[in-house]
């Protein structure tokens, strides 16, 4: 069986944020403030906006580390409908988020 990725890579994290963990854990919070709210759009659009805003949420996640979700919004993006997958990889990237930012 594969070993499971932890649903935020926080190395990557930091390392986007040039090793600045005060930056790192703001652009957490950022990404917890503002990603349920796109997810929250995507679901009422269709067509071309919906391929912008899962584009936004893509970015976002590989921005945070959270491959499993830039996965789900990616196959979103190109056309696929799987929400319910993406809807669990972000509330396990939210979840895992809010236990980090509360460390």
């Amino acid at each position: 069986m594969k070993p499971r990725r932890m649903p935020i890579d926080i190395e990557h994290l930091t390392r986007q944020a040039g090793g600045n963990s005060m930056l790192a854990r703001e652009v957490l919070r950022l990404f917890c403030d503002r990603t349920p709210q796109d997810f929250e759009r995507l679901k009422a659009v269709t067509g071309h906006d919906r391929q912008e805003v899962a584009h936004l949420i893509v970015g976002s996640a590989r921005a945070i580390g959270a491959a499993e979700l830039a996965y789900y919004a990616a196959a979103v993006e190109a056309g696929g409908a799987d929400l319910d997958a993406l809807e669990a990889a972000l509330a396990e990237a939210e979840a895992f988020a809010t236990i980090y930012l509360a460390a």
